[in-house]
C-alpha cells in the first residue's frame, strides 16, 4: 500500500521509537531476584513452584488469543495494555501477603508478556513493509536485540545489587519502568497496510491461520524448528547457574560471568547480519549445528574452558534469533502476523516446559554434565535430521 511522506515518516519513527521501548520493556530489575523475594514475603519452594507453573499455564492460554486480538484490534492497543499489565503485576507483587495475592501477580506478568510478544514484532515489521525497507529489517533486529542483551544483563546486575538493600525498591523500579515503557508505546502509530480489513471472531480469524499454516509446510516448520532451539540453549542457560556453583563460583562471580554472557550476546545479535552472511544463507542449519557441538562438550571440559564453551553457545543463540525472526516474518501476511508470531511464543513456552524439567531430572540422577550431553545429542540429532529431509 502507498502512504504518503507524513505517513512514511511516522512508520520510520515508529522504528526509532521501538528502540527506545524495547530497552525500557526489558530492563526486568526482578529477574534475577524474584525467587528470593517470594522466599523473603515467605513462600515455601513448593508454592514458588507452583507460582512458576500458573505463569506457564497462562502463558499456553494466553498467547494465541492475544496475538489474534492484535490482528483483529490493533497491535498499538495491545502494546499499552501489556504495559499497563506488567505495572499492575508489579504493584500487586510487591503488596501482596499470600499465595493467592502473588498468582494474581503471576498471571497479570503472563498476560503482560502475552500481549506484547506478537504486537510489538508485528508492528515494526509492517512499519518496514509500508516504506517498502524489509531488506533492512535483519539489520534492525539485531541492533535491537543488543539493546535488549544489554537491558537485560544491566538489569540482572543492578537488580542482585539493590536486592542487598531492599526487595521492595526494586520492584518499585520496575513499576516505575513500566510506566516509562509506557509512555513511550503511547508514541507508536499503527500501520496502515490494508485499505480495508475483513471482520472476522478471534475463532474464525485462528481458523484461518491454522489454514495457512497447514498450507505453508515452511512455515509451520519453521515454527517447530526455531523455538525448539532456542529451548535448548535457553535450558543451558538457566542450568549453567548451577554448573558453575558446582565448580565452587561464589555467587558474585557467577554474576559477573552472566553479566559479560549478556555483553557477548549483545555481539551475537549484533553480528547476526554477518553470520547469515558467512553461512550464504544456510545459518538456520550451521548455527544449530555448532551449537549442539558447544552443548555436547560443555559438560566435559574444566572451569574456564566451561565458561568460554557457555559464551559461545549464547553468542550462537543470539545470532539466530533476529535471523529466525526474518525467516518466519517473510512467510506470514501482514494480517495473520501477531497471531503466527504469537504460535512461535506458545510452542517455546511448551517446549520449555516438557525439556526444561526433563533436563532437571536427568541432572539429578547422572549429574549436569551427562545431561548436557544428552540435550545437545539431542539437538544435533533434530537439526542433523532436518538437514537430510531438506536434501
Amino acid at each position: 500500500m502507498l502512504i504518503n511522506d507524513i505517513g512514511v515518516k511516522k512508520m520510520k519513527r515508529n522504528i526509532g521509537i521501538d528502540y527506545i521501548y524495547r530497552f525500557l520493556s526489558s530492563f526486568d530489575i526482578t529477574a534475577a531476584i524474584w525467587v528470593l523475594f517470594l522466599a523473603y514475603k515467605g513462600m515455601t519452594l513448593i508454592e514458588i513452584g507452583l507460582l512458576e507453573s500458573i505463569y506457564h499455564s497462562c502463558n499456553l492460554i494466553f498467547e494465541i488469543p492475544t496475538g489474534a486480538m492484535a490482528d483483529l484490534l490493533g497491535r498499538k492497543k495491545m502494546i499499552i495494555l501489556s504495559r499497563l499489565a506488567a505495572m499492575i503485576s508489579s504493584i500487586v507483587l510487591l503488596v501482596s501477603q499470600s499465595f493467592v495475592g502473588f498468582a494474581i501477580g503471576f498471571i497479570f506478568s503472563a498476560f503482560s508478556g502475552n500481549l506484547n510478544s506478537g504486537s510489538e514484532e508485528a508492528l515494526v515489521y509492517d512499519s518496514f513493509i509500508s516504506i517498502d525497507q524489509t531488506e533492512e529489517y535483519l539489520t534492525f533486529n539485531s541492533r535491537l536485540n543488543v539493546l535488549i542483551e544489554v537491558a537485560q544483563a544491566l538489569a540482572v546486575f543492578i537488580g542482585g545489587l539493590l536486592a542487598e538493600v531492599s526487595f521492595e525498591l526494586s520492584y518499585m523500579i520496575a513499576i516505575l519502568m513500566a510506566i516509562g515503557a509506557l509512555s513511550v508505546a503511547l508514541q507508536f502509530k499503527e500501520p496502515m497496510i490494508h485499505e480495508t480489513q475483513e471482520c472476522l471472531s478471534v475463532k474464525d480469524h485462528f481458523q484461518q491461520c491454522c489454514i495457512m499454516m497447514k498450507l505453508n509446510r515452511r512455515l509451520l516448520a519453521m515454527l517447530l524448528y526455531f523455538p525448539l532451539m532456542m529451548t535448548f540453549t535457553t535450558v543451558i542457560y538457566f542450568y549453567a547457574q548451577a554448573y558453575f556453583s558446582d565448580f565452587s563460583y561464589s555467587k558474585s562471580t557467577i554474576s559477573f560471568i552472566f553479566l559479560v554472557n549478556g555483553l557477548v550476546s549483545a555481539l551475537g545479535a549484533l553480528l547476526a547480519e554477518k553470520v547469515e552472511r558467512w553461512c550464504q544463507g544456510k545459518a538456520w542449519l550451521f548455527v544449530p549445528l555448532s551449537m549442539s557441538v558447544m552443548i555436547c562438550i560443555f559438560g566435559y571440559v574444566e572451569a574456564k574452558v566451561a565458561i568460554f564453551v557457555f559464551y559461545l553457545i549464547n553468542f550462537l543463540s543470539a545470532s539466530l534469533y533476529p535471523i529466525s525472526s526474518v525467516y518466519v516474518n517473510e512467510e506470514t501476511p501482514s494480517e495473520k502476523r501477531a497471531t503466527i508470531i504469537s504460535v512461535s511464543s506458545m510452542m517455546f513456552s511448551l517446549m520449555m516446559i516438557l525439556i526444561f524439567p526433563f533436563c532437571g531430572w536427568l541432572g539429578e540422577r547422572v549429574g549436569l554434565a551427562q545431561a548436557f550431553q544428552v540435550i545437545g545429542l539431542l539437538n544435533l540429532l533434530i537439526v542433523g535430521t532436518i538437514a537430510l529431509i531438506r536434501k
